[in-house]
């Protein structure tokens, strides 16, 4: 695990301080999964009388963005419940998730009246340091897949209409075998970008729950096997598929690429060119279909991995 800890939020450098996270937090938005910035714990003292306008502004633009923050509120013991109570309806109010707004005390101490306080708040930040990692997986993994797959469709287009470019002239614009020799040239070339994409969608999620499971074993000694081990367990049987490869072979049914002759009588270089105006229409159609395909799997691996719920 990596913590990246920064210098103290003061008022008259808040830009500065934003500008460095934000970049900071741009560099880790990236494929792989143990590069990423999980989330972002954003620690407020509890003996200070309010959150200031310029960590509000800060936090609000925090979770705008798509971060997983968490509010640990420190030294606790030091403050009236009420007090806090007010700070914690504050953040609520600013769109912090409850669940997300963790009360600590780090140390044991004895008072000036000779009572004591006990550290507390631990378990309950690594619980929620869990939940909110997981959380990153559910929404980064689909998102990099779908990304990663458009563009490989995008590509496998661009070549296919190159390729169209290259193969129809005036002397076999006509030509029944040339266009299903070529049709089958462009479900080919569709067949392995979508099999890459299957393999690569494959290799990312096993990527992310073998990340997971690594990261979950370090906090045993920490909060207990029990809960530890049934989300080690529950994301160890996720059983996922794209099956993108059998959506193509629907959609390319579907379409027939390039097979109707032309009829019109026109000049030699523009009936050529009509002809590989009706392919490139074709693959237009197909990528269009495939790419929508593409964003209802990955919402479906979306919904499935948040109902895991670990």
């Amino acid at each position: 695990m990596n913590v990246h800890d920064t210098w103290g939020l003061e008022p008259n450098k808040a830009e500065e301080w934003l500008g460095l996270i934000h970049d900071e937090i741009c560099r880790h938005n990236v494929e792989m999964v143990k590069d990423w910035f999980h989330f972002i714990i954003y620690c407020i003292s509890a003996k200070s009388d309010r959150i200031e306008d310029f960590e509000r502004d800060f936090i609000k633009r925090l979770l705008s963005e798509g971060n997983n923050v968490i509010i640990v509120f420190t030294q606790c013991d030091c403050t009236s419940e009420e007090n806090l109570l007010t700070r914690v309806n504050y953040l609520k109010g600013i769109g912090v998730d409850s669940k997300d707004i963790i009360r600590t005390c780090s140390v044991e101490k004895k008072l000036i009246g000779g009572k004591r306080t006990s550290e507390y708040g631990k378990e309950e930040l690594l619980d929620r340091i869990q939940r909110n990692f997981w959380k990153s997986i559910c929404e980064k993994i689909p998102q990099i897949i779908n990304d990663y797959a458009v563009s490989k469709i995008d590509d496998t287009t661009k070549g296919l209409k190159n390729y169209v470019e290259d193969n129809i002239n005036f002397f076999n614009m006509h030509s029944g075998r040339k266009h299903l020799k070529m049709s089958d040239y462009c479900n080919r070339k569709y067949s392995e970008c979508t099999k890459n994409i299957d393999k690569y969608a494959e290799d990312k999620l096993k990527e992310a729950v073998n990340y997971y499971v690594a990261v979950c074993g370090t906090f045993y000694p920490l909060v207990g096997n029990k809960n530890v081990d049934y989300r080690m367990q529950k994301v160890r049987k996720i059983n996922f598929s794209m099956d993108f490869s059998d959506k193509l072979a629907e959609i390319l049914a579907t379409i027939v690429m390039g097979l109707i002759p032309l009829v019109n009588l026109v000049v030699p270089w523009a009936a050529a060119e009509l002809k590989q105006d009706e392919f490139k229409s074709s693959l237009d159609s197909v990528s269009e279909e495939l790419i929508n395909s593409v964003n209802e799997i990955c919402k479906e691996m979306y919904n499935y991995l948040c109902k895991l719920d670990v």
